[in-house]
């Protein structure tokens, strides 16, 4: 089970920076955690303005392919289509400062596991962790 994805946030000038470091594994059973890198993260997903929704605003690939055919299913009918390309591989994002104050990532592995979190962002160069979405909407088939 996936916990919480693991990202840097910096704030600069008008921008936000992120990079996706990777997430957290928990073992339901035994409680233990390992870290998973960013090569086992099938994608993942800023609301560069989350307001309460999660909302895709960006997407991203990092193993440089899409996703299984069933999440692609799911992603054309929940994000524009210039966003749904394996050419968007990359870790790191970079976007204006949201008037909301807060985002959300939303990390996905190979493996189906899923996590999200909320976070604050601090104009003076913090980011704070707000809370944890928990699942996102279910992917329909």
């Amino acid at each position: 089970m996936l916990n919480e994805p693991s990202v840097s946030l910096t704030c600069e000038d008008d921008d936000v920076l992120v990079e996706l470091r990777g997430a957290t594994l928990i073992d339901p059973t035994t409680g233990d955690s390992t870290f998973v890198s960013c090569s086992e993260i099938e994608c993942w997903f800023i609301d560069t303005a989350f307001e309460d929704e999660f909302v895709i605003r960006e997407a991203f690939f990092p193993r440089g392919e899409l996703p299984s055919p069933s999440r692609c299913r799911w992603l054309r009918s929940q994000i524009p289509p210039s966003l749904l390309n394996p050419d968007r591989a990359s870790v790191r994002a970079r976007f204006p400062t949201p008037k909301t104050g807060r985002i959300a990532v939303w990390v996905a592995t190979r493996h189906g596991d899923e996590a999200a979190e909320v976070l604050s962002v601090d104009e003076t160069d913090n980011a704070s962790t707000e809370g944890f979405l928990g699942r996102l909407p279910a992917e329909t088939s």
